[in-house]
C-alpha cells in the first residue's frame, strides 16, 4: 500500500514537471526569431506531450504522439531550407523594443489562458487544463500575430496541441490521437504549400 502511494506520487511529480516544460517551451517558442529553432523547440514540445500523455493515459500513444511531431518538423523543415536557400529566412536584428514586445505577447497569453484555465469550461482537472488551456491560448495569439507564414503555422500547431491534449484527457482513445495526428500533418502540409506560395509573392516583388 505504501508502495503504491509512493508510486504514485512520484508519477504526480513528474506529470507536473512535464506539465511545466511543456509551458516553458511554449513560452520559448513565442520568443525566438530563428525559424530553425522554434522548429526545435516545437518538436521538443512533442517529446515532451507524448512523456506527459502517454503514461496518463495509454503507454503506445506516447510513441505516436512522438512520432507525428517528427512528421509534422520534417515537413516543416523542408521549407525552411527552402526559405534559407532563397534568403528569406528571418533576420530580424534583436532590439530591446522587439523583446519588450514579445515579453508582452507572452504576457497577455499567459493571461489569456489563466482565464480559460479558471473557467474551465472542458471540466479538466487543474493539472491537465493548465497545459491544454496554456498551448492553446499561446498558440492563437502567436498565430494572431505573425508577420510570415511559417510563425503562423507553428501558432496554429502549437494551439492544436492544446485542443488534442484536452481531447485525448476528456475521450482516453486511440483513434482520437490518431485523427489529431491527421490534423496536424495535413496542417502541415497546409502550411508547407502556403510558404511556397508565400516565397514565389516574395520573390516577384524583389523580381519587379
Amino acid at each position: 500500500m505504501l508502495q503504491g502511494k509512493l508510486l504514485e506520487q512520484i508519477g504526480q511529480s513528474t506529470s507536473y514537471q512535464m506539465a511545466i516544460l511543456i509551458i516553458i517551451c511554449a513560452i520559448a517558442l513565442q520568443l525566438v526569431n530563428n525559424h530553425r529553432a522554434a522548429l526545435l523547440l516545437l518538436f521538443l514540445q512533442y517529446v515532451l506531450l507524448a512523456i506527459y500523455v502517454g503514461p496518463r493515459v495509454y503507454g503506445p500513444l506516447a510513441l505516436l504522439q512522438a512520432g507525428i511531431g517528427l512528421a509534422v518538423c520534417l515537413i516543416l523543415l523542408v521549407s525552411i531550407n527552402h526559405l534559407r536557400k532563397n534568403g528569406f529566412a528571418a533576420k530580424q536584428p534583436v532590439m530591446a523594443s522587439r523583446w519588450l514586445y514579445r515579453v508582452s505577447v507572452v504576457i497577455f497569453s499567459s493571461l489569456a489562458a489563466y482565464g480559460l484555465w479558471r473557467t474551465n469550461i472542458l471540466q479538466l482537472n487543474w493539472l491537465e487544463g493548465m497545459v491544454g488551456y496554456f498551448l492553446v491560448s499561446v498558440g492563437l495569439v502567436m498565430a494572431a500575430i505573425s508577420d510570415d507564414p511559417l510563425r503562423l503555422g507553428f501558432g496554429i500547431l502549437v494551439s492544436i496541441n492544446g485542443f488534442e491534449t484536452a481531447s485525448v484527457f476528456m475521450n482516453q482513445g486511440l483513434l482520437v490521437m490518431g485523427m489529431w495526428g491527421v490534423i496536424a500533418i495535413l496542417l502541415a502540409l497546409t502550411i508547407a504549400a502556403g510558404t511556397e506560395i508565400w516565397l514565389e509573392g516574395q520573390e516577384k516583388a524583389v523580381n519587379s
